[in-house]
């Protein structure tokens, strides 16, 4: 079970949080699958290419 806690409750936090969170561990997971099935690390290691949300 992932748990993400201490997200304020304002309107424009839940709406701005949830959609940036969603991304952001959505990659996070699909990275770990990756990494454990084939060792490919997806994330970006080129720091000419900013911002991303694997970097």
């Amino acid at each position: 079970e992932l748990t993400q806690k201490n997200i304020p409750t304002d309107e424009n936090s839940k709406r701005n949080i949830r959609l940036g969170c969603h991304n952001g561990w959505s990659f996070y997971l699909i990275n770990l699958k990756s990494v454990f099935e084939g060792g490919l690390d997806l994330r970006n290691k080129d720091n000419r290419f900013k911002p991303m949300l694997n970097n």
